[in-house]
């Protein structure tokens, strides 16, 4: 056959070509399919992975909510008696173990730290730890878990009690303020507390000789209830922590006192000033300090004994930015500590319960720009006490003798709190009756700065 030409169809040639190019097209379209195979079982595993992959290992956002409203940690460095009180139902107490007990409660405890919330998730759990020290009474608050709060106490001797209730470590930095400025406290960076138990930090050696403190608590992970003991001996008590805010409300101040204190911190860099203005039983009215200038990171104390001293009172707080405000009561020898309350925990339309160790003075104060009816429940076999209070005014009454616990509404804002006076002073709060959403540090911050 010369070059050039094909074979007539139906000749071996063209048959043996026709068999080659065949072979030749199978054997691509089967790498085609392979390769097709290959890249479809790519993508199943692919999507199996993503499909498994735990949400924790994308990225995280800054904070999660989490309900600190239900759960608080009492904690105190000597023994007492724990008394607590549910807006509804019984009580759970985890300590050593977790018990689920009668609300109100009064029961012995150890030093250390138990943990207190409704055994139903629907209302609130308040109290706090209840003791007597030769001539002097202390009460520690059981308080909520927090990301930053500041904890404020006379000078002298002061030891600061951090609890984590969570089942994972918190880390947390503390900074110190007195009434000259920031204080050295490099060692209190990246405190490690781990989970369910309370860190004991003395800070004596570091504010003896100082007439007042603030120690600012920011966790960069998790969360943790802070509470401090001040004092020794004849004159001993525990502050609650308090947030910053421009406006902070101190409830409860007893009529009687010898003198009373504020305590105002400022954290900031550049200085700030504030004002005090006074609920007591009569209205409104003007303690009569002026305007106060706070330098950048002090803390400092205002007296405003003369004019509260007459009458039971709130105490109001008005800043030009963010600060933290709390009191010193003084009864005799001994001190009361009353922490501020921050505009967003404050009461208003909801209700307040605290938990009495004996007979006290009640103290609630109307906060709103009208009168409002008080309802107060003293527990089973008491009859609820219903009176009307003037607008921007306080009311003081005893409890009934028998009365271990009070629940306080008034349809509207108000603070409130009882003065135990039998052995020496004690302040307690009335805490809200509600379930409240804070935030959860859940990775470390870059930078905390001051």
């Amino acid at each position: 056959m010369s070059p050039g030409r094909r074979a007539a169809p139906g000749t071996a040639a063209d048959l043996a070509e026709r068999d080659a190019w065949q072979r030749e097209t199978h054997r691509e379209r089967r790498l085609r399919l392979r390769e097709l195979g290959i890249v479809a079982a790519a993508v199943v595993v692919l999507l199996a992975v993503l499909a498994i992959v735990p949400r924790a290992q994308l990225p995280a956002p800054a904070s999660v909510p989490v309900s600190i409203g239900l759960s608080k940690s009492c904690a105190a460095t000597e023994p007492g008696t724990l008394l607590a009180t549910a807006s509804q139902g019984q009580l759970r107490v985890s300590g050593a173990s977790t018990q689920t007990l009668d609300s109100p409660l009064s029961q012995q405890v150890g030093a250390g730290s138990e943990r207190i919330s409704p055994a139903d998730t629907r209302p609130a759990a308040s109290g706090g730890v209840y003791g007597v020290s030769g001539a002097a009474s202390w009460f520690s608050p059981c308080a909520e878990s927090r990301t930053d709060q500041v904890v404020q106490v006379p000078g002298g001797e002061a030891t600061l009690l951090v609890s984590n209730p969570d089942n994972f470590e918190a880390v947390v930095s503390i900074t110190l303020t007195g009434p000259q400025g920031a204080l050295a406290a490099d060692d209190l960076r990246d405190v490690r507390v781990p989970a369910h138990t309370t860190a004991t930090l003395d800070l004596s050696a570091r504010i003896r000789g100082l007439p007042q403190v603030g120690a600012r608590i920011r966790a960069t992970q998790g969360r943790v209830a802070a509470v401090a003991r001040s004092g020794s001996a004849g004159a001993l008590d525990y502050q609650d922590s308090t947030g910053l805010a421009r406006t902070s409300t101190v409830a409860a101040v007893p009529s009687g006192a010898s003198k009373v204190t504020l305590l105002l911190t400022n954290p900031d860099t550049v200085r700030t000033s504030a004002k005090i203005s006074a609920v007591g039983e009569s209205g409104s009215f003007d303690p009569g300090n002026g305007t106060i200038l706070i330098e950048a990171e002090r803390t400092v104390a205002v007296d405003v004994s003369g004019s509260v001293s007459a009458e039971s009172a709130a105490l109001t707080v008005t800043a030009r930015s963010n600060i933290a405000v709390s009191a010193v009561v003084t009864l005799g020898t001994d001190v009361g500590l009353l922490a501020g309350r921050t505009d967003s925990s404050i009461t208003s339309g909801d209700s307040a319960g605290l938990a009495l160790p004996g007979p006290a003075r009640l103290i609630v104060s109307n906060l709103a720009d009208g009168p409002r009816e008080v309802t107060v429940n003293w527990g089973a076999g008491q009859a609820p006490l219903r009176r009307t209070i003037a607008a921007q005014a306080t009311l003081a009454l005893f409890t009934p003798q028998d009365a271990r616990t009070a629940e306080i509404s008034t349809g509207g804002p108000f603070v409130a709190g009882a003065a135990v006076t039998q052995t020496g002073l004690t302040l307690i709060p009335a805490q809200p009756i509600r379930a409240t959403q804070g935030e959860l540090a859940a990775r470390p911050a870059v930078d905390l700065g001051r």
